[in-house]
């Protein structure tokens, strides 16, 4: 998404897939992190998971705006 997006002319959309490519990465690292840990950090868990949300919604407002151009 990230690549596709830089060929868009919209600066917002831009923005939009650098933050949820960051917020899946964010997410991977918290991900190994916990399972690092053993599975008893729960702050890495919680790191994980709001990460995961985070690009979901942010996947989702990209295709919102793609789709109102």
């Amino acid at each position: 998404m990230v690549g596709l997006s830089f060929s868009s002319k919209s600066r917002s959309l831009r923005i939009i897939s650098v933050l949820a490519a960051a917020a899946v990465v964010s997410a991977m690292a918290g991900g190994v992190m916990f399972v690092l840990s053993g599975f008893l950090n729960n702050t890495d868990s919680a790191q994980m998971g709001g990460s995961f949300i985070g690009a979901y919604a942010l996947y989702f407002i990209e295709l919102y705006y793609t789709k109102a151009k």
